[in-house]
C-alpha cells in the first residue's frame, strides 16, 4: 500500500510572514534549504502573484517539511515556494512598490481631474493618473505616519502642478479623496488571505528529489493551453473545412492511443459534424496552415502540441493587438466563421504568391528548405494584405487593387531586408500589429537603404575570426536565393544536378591562412553556387585550378576546361584574375580585398536583376 507523506493546512499570508521573520511570534518558524534555487522572479512576476492575491484567485500551495521542534517553536524547510515567499515579503515591507495604474480605483483620476482642471487645463488625465502613482510609490505604506493621507495628497497635487491652493481649498479637495483612498488601503490589506500549506513527513533525505521534480521535470503551461482550459464555455461552431477537423482529431486519437479517455469525444465520423470551441479551431486551423503551406510556417513536430500560427494570424485579422489575444472568442460572435477563414487563407496565399519565386528555389539542395524568416514576420505581411484587401465585414475594399499592385512589387524586398537587417531579431509583437495601419510594405526600398544594409552586413562579416567551417548564415543562403533566382534556369532547378552554396577560396586553404585568431571565412561575398560533384571532385582546390590541373593530367583538353570554367562562371560571378592572388600571393590581406571587390559585384549584380536604382 502506497503511504501518503503529506498533510494538508492553511495559513494566512500574516502566519507565512511571522514564520519567515527573524523573530516570529506565532510558534512557527520557516527556514530555507541549501538546494533551494536563487531568486528568480522578476519585478513583473510578483506583481502578478500578489495581484493574484488581491483578486481572490487561487495562487498555488507552499510546500513544507516539518525538521524538529526546538523552544517552543516548530521548524519547517521551504521546500516549495520560495519566489512566492520572496515576493510575499516584499510586498508586506514595501507594498507601494507593487502599486500601478491598473490598482487604482475607478474614478478616482476623473474626480481628481474634474477638481484640477477647472484651475490647471492643460493637465490631462494621463498626466494625472501618472502623478498619483508616482506618489504612492514614493510613500512607505498605506498608512497616516507614512504620510497615505487626503491632505498629503492635495499638498502633491497643489505643489507638483502649482495650483496656488488656499487653506479652505485645500480642506475641501481632501474631503473627496478620503473614500479614495480609503478603498486603496483596505484593499492593499491581504493579511488574511489564506495560502494552502502542503507538510510533508515523510524520509528527509527525499527532499532534494522532491525539489527537483517540482522544479525542474514539470512543463509551463503555455498561454495557448491556457486558453484551452479558459475558453471551453465560449461560443462553438461547425467547421466546414475538413483538414482542419483533422488536425484537431489527430491529437485527440493520439490520446486514445496512450490509454487516455478522452471526454465528450467520439472518433467516429460523427466528430466530423461536431461543435467545435475556439481553441479547437484554432488548434486544428494551424496544424492546417502548417501542412498547406509548408515553406511560410514551420509548426511544431508533434500532432499534439499547439502551433502559434492559428492563434497569432487570427488575432492579427481581427485586428487585435497580441495583448488582447483572449478576445478572440468574443470577436469571432461577429463573424461568418467561413467567409473569414476563406478571407484570411486568400491573404495568406497572397504573401506566398509573393514570396515563394525565392523561398521555394531548391537549388537542388539535398536537405530540406529551411525557414529563414520569424513567424511574427509572415505573420504581419498577412496581417496587412488582409486588413488592405478587406472591410470589416469582409467585402473588397474599393482601393484593393492599387495597394495590391504596391503590394506586389515591394513585399518581397521588405521580406529579404527585414531579415538581412536582423529587425524580427527577439520580441516582434508591437511590430506586427503596427505594420498593419503603417504603409511600409507598400513602399519601395530606396538604393541607399539597400546599401547602408549590405555594407553593415559586410563589415560585421569582415570582423568575423574563424578557424574552422561554420554552418552558413541562413541569410546568406536566402540572398544567394534572391541572387540566383534570375541566374539559375527552370530546367537546370529541375534537373538531377545538385548544388552546394559552397566557398569559392576553400575552407581547407584559408584555415591554412587563418593564423592564431582566425578570419572571416564564411563571408557571404566568398559563397557562390557549385556543383555539388564538382565541389566534392576539387577539394581544397579553387575550381580554376581543379581544371588546370585536370588539363595538365590530360584527363580534359584546354577547349573543354575552357567551356566548363565559362559555365561555372555564370554561377559563381567571377573572373580568373579574381582568384589568381591564390596562387601568387595567398594572404590574409590579399584574401580581405578580395572580399570587398566581390561584395561589390554580388550587389551590383543584386540590384541589376532587381531593378533597384
Amino acid at each position: 500500500m502506497t503511504l501518503n507523506h503529506t498533510d494538508t493546512d492553511s495559513w494566512t499570508i500574516e502566519d507565512i510572514i511571522s514564520a519567515l521573520s527573524e523573530t516570529p511570534n506565532k510558534k512557527k518558524k520557516i527556514t530555507i534549504p541549501k538546494f533551494q534555487r536563487t531568486l528568480v522572479w522578476n519585478k513583473k512576476q510578483q506583481k502578478a502573484f500578489i495581484d493574484s492575491i488581491k483578486k481572490g484567485f487561487p495562487v498555488g500551495a507552499l510546500l513544507l517539511y516539518k525538521t524538529r521542534e526546538d523552544q517552543g517553536f516548530t521548524i519547517f524547510n521551504l521546500i516549495d515556494g520560495l519566489q512566492r515567499s520572496t515576493a510575499l515579503k516584499q510586498y508586506i515591507d514595501s507594498p507601494t512598490q507593487f502599486y500601478d495604474e491598473t490598482n487604482l480605483p475607478s474614478n478616482l483620476v476623473k474626480k481628481i481631474y474634474s477638481l484640477v482642471n477647472p484651475i490647471k487645463n492643460d493637465i490631462t488625465e494621463e498626466i494625472l493618473c501618472l502623478s498619483l502613482i508616482e506618489w504612492i510609490v514614493n510613500l512607505k505604506g498605506f498608512s497616516e505616519k507614512d504620510n497615505f493621507s487626503s491632505f498629503s495628497l492635495c499638498i502633491h497635487l497643489n505643489d507638483l502642478f502649482e495650483l496656488n491652493l488656499d487653506t479652505p481649498q485645500i480642506k475641501e479637495m481632501t474631503s473627496h479623496f478620503i473614500d479614495f483612498l480609503e478603498i486603496i488601503k483596505m484593499e492593499s490589506n491581504i493579511n488574511q488571505f489564506k495560502i494552502p500549506i502542503l507538510i510533508y513527513n515523510g524520509e528527509q533525505s527525499n527532499l532534494p528529489l522532491i525539489f527537483e521534480r517540482l522544479n525542474s521535470k514539470g512543463t509551463q503551461l503555455s498561454k495557448y493551453q491556457i486558453y484551452a482550459a479558459t475558453w471551453v464555455t465560449y461560443n462553438f461552431f461547425q467547421i466546414s473545412n475538413r483538414e482542419i477537423i483533422d488536425g484537431i482529431k489527430n491529437k485527440y486519437d493520439l490520446l486514445l492511443e496512450e490509454g487516455y479517455e478522452v471526454e465528450e469525444y467520439d472518433p467516429s465520423p460523427k466528430f466530423y459534424t461536431s461543435e467545435f470551441s475556439t481553441f479547437e479551431y484554432l488548434f486544428g486551423f494551424g496544424k492546417f496552415l502548417c501542412s498547406k503551406f509548408k515553406y511560410l510556417f514551420s509548426g511544431t513536430s508533434k500532432s499534439e502540441q499547439e502551433d502559434s500560427i492559428g492563434f497569432n494570424i487570427m488575432t492579427v485579422c481581427l485586428n487585435l493587438p497580441f495583448t488582447q489575444m483572449n478576445e478572440i472568442p468574443e470577436k469571432l460572435k461577429n463573424h461568418d466563421l467561413n467567409n473569414l477563414e476563406k478571407a484570411i487563407i486568400d491573404s495568406i496565399e497572397f504573401v506566398y504568391n509573393c514570396l515563394k519565386g525565392h523561398i521555394t528555389l531548391k537549388m537542388n539542395s539535398r536537405t530540406k528548405i529551411s525557414i529563414v524568416h520569424s513567424e511574427l514576420q509572415i505573420v504581419s505581411m498577412i496581417g496587412k494584405c488582409f486588413h488592405s484587401k478587406y472591410n470589416d465585414d469582409l467585402t473588397e475594399k474599393s482601393t484593393w487593387n492599387e495597394t495590391k499592385e504596391k503590394l506586389s512589387k515591394n513585399l518581397t524586398y521588405h521580406y529579404l531586408y527585414d531579415i538581412t537587417r536582423n529587425y524580427w531579431k527577439g520580441s516582434g509583437d508591437s511590430k506586427a500589429y503596427n505594420l498593419i495601419t503603417s504603409n511600409k510594405y507598400e513602399t519601395e526600398i530606396s538604393k541607399t537603404s539597400w546599401e547602408g544594409v549590405f555594407s553593415q552586413w559586410l563589415d560585421d562579416d569582415l570582423l568575423k575570426k574563424e578557424k574552422v567551417r561554420i554552418n552558413l548564415k541562413e541569410s546568406s543562403l536566402l540572398f544567394y536565393k534572391y541572387l540566383y533566382s534570375y541566374s539559375l534556369t527552370a530546367y537546370e532547378e529541375i534537373s538531377d544536378i545538385k548544388y552546394d552554396i559552397e566557398h569559392l577560396i576553400p575552407v581547407d586553404r584559408l584555415k591554412d591562412i587563418s593564423g592564431e585568431y582566425g578570419i572571416p571565412i564564411s563571408a557571404f561575398p566568398n559563397l557562390c553556387l557549385l556543383d555539388e560533384k564538382l565541389n566534392r571532385e576539387k577539394g581544397s582546390l579553387t575550381f580554376y585550378q581543379y581544371f588546370q590541373k585536370k588539363v595538365d593530367n590530360l584527363e580534359v583538353t584546354e577547349p573543354q576546361a575552357k567551356i566548363a570554367i565559362e559555365d561555372l562562371e555564370k554561377y559563381t560571378h567571377t573572373k580568373k584574375e579574381d582568384l589568381d592572388f591564390v596562387d601568387n600571393d595567398f594572404t590574409v590581406e590579399n584574401y580581405i580585398k578580395f572580399l570587398n571587390k566581390r561584395f561589390r559585384t554580388i550587389v551590383d549584380l543584386f540590384y541589376s536583376f532587381n531593378n533597384i536604382h
